[in-house]
């Protein structure tokens, strides 16, 4: 018997800042992996990005993903990876994406009640709306699974809670900095409001599906309710249009809503809540630097 087969995982898994890079190197391989492995399994290429094709082959992509890093956790800490468990994961995937519907219907009810929003028809009709869910739920859950669950959830366990929320807030914010449209101000805005507030409903939740929810709420609620922009990218679908004029401060401009000081507004303020309810149920972990499991 071969003693030796299990020491490189043991090593990974004994050293904090080592297993943060295991872990992003193989986010890294398995989404490319997932994506070619879906690209195989469909071969008829989409017309559109929302047709039917397409939403198979996302779905076929983040399930793959989302299975890869499982095993990863799996081989490497020993543990099921109830992060990701999708009995506790979707029903708050539903709870998150009513969230984040709910908070994007508020920037714009109050674009509304200043005068600097006007809805006219939409495009696409209900099977189009049916079909931009795909797209929306995709971006999150693999940004998510890098960004809260990979990235937050390491350095959670090496430098405590606060500096896991700031570091991947920050991260999450430089990501769309190539985005159209895009200003200092907008990923600013991105960091201190949406940010923040994933990393924080991750800290509560440690599950995938909070985040992720709230995030793909967020992104579908822009595009497919409201017809917006989303960090200055348009969609095909949408239940109505929206028609923004006024200050880019209050509307985000070019960028989006989520530039706008009242969605960052809104973001803090659920950020806040959220903080209380961490802090009353002692899932703050403090600030120290450890670099063992």
């Amino acid at each position: 018997m071969n003693t030796n087969s299990g020491s490189g995982p043991k090593t990974v898994n004994r050293f904090l800042l080592l297993r943060l890079v295991y872990y992003i190197l193989a986010f890294v391989v398995s989404s490319v992996l997932a994506r070619l492995a879906s690209t195989l399994l469909v071969t008829s290429a989409p017309q559109i990005p929302h047709d039917y094709v397409a939403l198979f082959r996302n779905g076929l992509l983040i399930l793959l993903a989302l299975a890869s890093y499982g095993l990863v956790v799996r081989r490497v800490e020993k543990r099921p990876a109830t992060e990701v468990d999708p009995r506790t994961a979707i029903p708050r995937f539903a709870g998150g994406a009513l969230l984040g519907m709910s908070l994007i219907a508020l920037v714009f009810a109050a674009l509304w009640a200043f005068g600097l929003a006007r809805f006219g028809a939409g495009s696409g009709g209900p099977d189009g709306l049916l079909r931009a869910v795909a797209l929306p739920t995709v971006v999150a859950l693999l940004e998510e699974l890098l960004f809260r669950v990979v990235l937050f959830g390491m350095l959670e366990q090496i430098a405590g809670t606060m500096v896991a929320v700031i570091v991947s807030a920050a991260l999450f914010g430089l990501a769309h900095a190539a985005n159209p449209g895009v200003n200092a101000f907008d990923i600013g805005a991105l960091m201190a409001g949406l940010g923040v507030l994933l990393a924080l409903a991750y800290a509560w939740s440690h599950n995938i599906g909070l985040p992720a929810g709230i995030h793909m709420g967020w992104n579908f609620a822009q595009a497919s309710l409201f017809g917006a922009k989303v960090s200055g990218l348009d969609q095909p679908f949408s239940l109505v249009k929206a028609e923004l004029a006024g200050p880019d401060l209050l509307t985000g401009g070019t960028f989006g809503v989520e530039g706008s000081v009242i969605a960052l507004g809104l973001c803090i303020a659920v950020s806040l809540g959220l903080l209380a309810l961490i802090a009353r149920h002692r899932r703050w972990r403090s600030l120290a630097f450890r670099l063992r499991a």
